[in-house]
C-alpha cells in the first residue's frame, strides 16, 4: 500500500509576550524626574498547528472472494465442521473483508482525508459499478461471468464489517444509499475515491518547568474518526479456479492523502464523517480549494501556481479553462494543466496576470469534452 503524505503549512500561530522590567532607582540623582530604565521582552511561542493522522493497517483491506460462502458461513458458524449447499446459500457470492478499516485524526485543525483505491491483478475479471443484479448473465440466468461488484462501505463500528455482518449495498446509485459507499473498479475514467471530512483533536496548552508545550488532550476522545470496510458481490456461478490458482492475487491498493481545513459547513458530511457537499468544506492554508458550478475560489496572488480542483462530470475530462475580466463577455483562454481534477495555472500566465497584481474578482469558465461547462469565480488575495 502506498501512503502520500502532503506538507502541512501552518494555520494559526498563538503569542505569549512575558515582559521583565528591570529599574534603576534615582537615589543618586540631583534633578527631579531624571533616571533611566531597561525592559527587556522576552517572546514565548508555541506552534498551534498539529498534523497528526493515524491510517489503516496494510492489512485492514484484505479481503476474500467467497463465490461459495465458504469463508462466510464458518465464520459466522465458528464451530461447524461441515456445512451442505444449503447452509452455505445465504452467504455464497458475498466478499468478505478481514475487519474495519479506520483512520483518526489527531490534528489540532480539520483535515479532509481523501482514499483513492486502485485494482491490480484482476486478468480478465471485470469489476462493476452499480448493483448485484447485473452480475447475472441474461442468456444464462446465473451468475457466470467472471464479474465482481467491490465496494468500500463506510461503517459505524468494527462488527458491521465481520464476515457475518457486512451489508452490502444492493445499489450504490440509488437515492437510498445514505452511508455514500463506493464501488471500485477497472474503469480508467473512475475517480475511486471516497472522502472523509474529519474533526479536529482536542488540544490543550501545558507547562514542565519553563517549557511550554500544545498538546492533544488524550481524555478527550476524538471525533474525526473515518472507519469502512471492504465487502461487496463476487459471480457466484462462475468458474474461478485460475484466480484462485494465480501466483499473484488480486490487489486492491489505497493511496491515502490529506489536506488541512479551516472549518467543516453544517451539512458537508453525514453521520459517518463521509463528504456529501465538498462545497461547504472551507479549505485551509496550502489545501487546494475546489470549484463549483456558481461557486467561488480563493487562491493567493503571491503564489507562484495556481492550484484548484474541478468537479468533472463523470466521464469527461477537462478540455479547456478560460477567464473574462470585469465588464467584458469576452473570454481568454488560460493555459493549465489537469491531473485528474486538479488544475494548475502558471502565475505568469499573460491572461491572467492583471489579476495577479489587483487583487479583484473574475468570472472562469470550465469547459468540459462532454461538451458541458459551468462558471466560478476566482478572487484572489495578497
Amino acid at each position: 500500500m502506498k501512503l502520500k503524505k502532503f506538507l502541512a503549512v501552518a494555520l494559526s500561530t498563538a503569542m505569549a509576550f512575558t515582559l521583565m522590567v528591570t529599574p534603576v532607582y534615582a537615589e543618586d540623582s540631583t534633578q527631579l524626574g531624571e533616571g533611566s530604565g531597561e525592559v527587556t521582552g522576552e517572546t514565548t511561542y508555541v506552534e498551534t498547528t498539529v498534523y497528526k493522522v493515524t491510517l489503516p493497517t496494510i492489512s485492514a483491506l484484505d479481503f476474500t472472494l467467497d463465490p461459495e460462502g465458504l469463508v462466510g458461513f464458518f465464520t459466522e458458524n465458528e464451530n461447524a465442521t461441515e456445512a451442505d449447499a444449503e447452509d452455505l446459500a445465504d452467504y455464497a457470492g458475498i466478499i468478505v473483508g478481514t475487519g474495519m478499516a479506520s483512520a483518526t485524526n489527531k490534528s489540532s485543525v480539520p483535515v479532509l482525508l481523501t482514499c483513492t483505491f486502485s485494482l491490480e491483478n484482476y486478468g480478465d475479471t471485470e469489476f462493476i459499478a452499480t448493483k448485484r443484479s447485473d452480475l447475472t448473465n441474461a442468456e444464462t440466468g446465473k451468475e457466470s461471468d467472471n464479474k465482481i461488484l467491490l465496494e468500500i462501505v463506510p461503517t459505524a463500528t468494527a462488527s458491521n464489517a465481520t464476515a457475518s455482518n457486512a451489508t452490502p449495498i444492493e445499489d450504490l446509485t440509488g437515492a437510498g444509499n445514505t452511508v455514500n459507499a463506493i464501488a471500485v473498479t477497472t474503469d480508467e475514467d473512475a475517480e475511486n475515491t471516497i472522502a472523509f471530512a474529519l474533526p479536529e483533536a482536542a488540544y490543550k496548552f501545558t507547562k514542565t518547568g519553563n517549557t511550554y508545550a500544545y498538546t492533544q488532550d488524550t481524555s478527550v476522545d476524538p471525533t474525526g474518526v473515518a472507519n469502512f470496510a471492504v465487502t461487496g458481490y463476487v459471480a457466484k456461478d462462475a468458474n474461478w479456479k485460475a484466480l484462485a490458482d494465480a501466483t499473484d492475487p488480486i490487489t486492491l491498493k489505497c493511496v491515502y492523502t490529506f489536506e488541512p481545513l479551516t472549518s467543516i459547513g453544517s451539512g458537508a458530511t453525514n453521520n459517518l464523517n463521509v463528504v456529501v457537499d465538498e462545497s461547504k468544506l472551507v479549505a485551509g492554508t496550502g489545501a487546494v480549494p475546489t470549484a463549483t458550478d456558481g461557486g467561488t475560489v480563493t487562491l493567493k496572488s503571491t503564489a507562484s501556481e495556481l492550484k484548484f480542483k474541478l468537479n468533472v462530470p463523470s466521464g469527461a475530462t477537462v478540455s479547456k479553462v478560460t477567464i473574462c475580466y470585469p465588464g467584458s463577455t469576452k473570454q481568454y483562454p488560460v493555459t493549465t494543466t489537469v491531473d485528474g481534477s486538479t488544475v494548475t495555472v502558471a502565475g505568469t500566465e499573460a491572461n491572467i496576470a492583471y489579476c495577479l497584481e489587483n487583487p479583484n474578482s473574475y468570472t472562469m469558465y470550465a469547459v468540459f469534452s462532454d461538451g458541458t461547462y459551468y462558471g466560478f469565480t476566482l478572487t484572489t488575495t495578497e
